[in-house]
């Protein structure tokens, strides 16, 4: 820009940024004149979306093992995404059975229930720093899977 006293409006383009994290910017100005710098200012990326929730459950003996997988979206690194908990949910005889399971550091999970019949089965990932909730497709099991 050239030496002027009239505010000058600035444009960037900024890429690869990590979603959820917060960035903090200000302007400096440099010219024959002298330098002045702007004030400290910030925004917030948006927390990203996992690619997929997998839930499967297996029954054996009167109990569901349940697991899955938080599938992260490429703009999120495994040592950001791979945290949280899982909130399993069963609706057998009217009932409801909730779990929680941590998610590990190889962005998956694991549970176990009793359910002693049929049950839909669903698993709801709460989300972390960098990625928004999101729920799993709800599945049927029967005591003889």
């Amino acid at each position: 820009l050239s030496s002027t006293s009239i505010p000058q409006g600035v444009v960037v383009s900024v890429a690869s940024l990590k979603p959820g994290t917060v960035y903090h910017y200000r302007v400096v100005a440099i010219n024959a004149d002298g330098t002045s710098y702007g004030r400290d200012a910030s925004f917030t990326t948006a927390k990203a979306k996992a690619k997929k929730i997998t839930l499967t459950a297996t029954t054996h003996d009167g109990r569901t093992a349940i697991s899955g997988k938080v599938k992260l979206p490429t703009s999120v690194t495994t040592g950001a995404g791979c945290q949280g908990t899982v909130t399993i949910r069963a609706t057998t005889r009217g009932k409801l059975i909730t779990r929680k399971a941590h998610v590990t550091g190889r962005c998956t999970y694991s549970g176990s229930l009793k359910l002693g019949g049929s049950a839909k089965i669903t698993a709801r990932f709460g989300g972390n720093s960098s990625l928004v909730a999101r729920s799993a497709k709800t599945i049927a099991v029967s005591a003889s899977s």
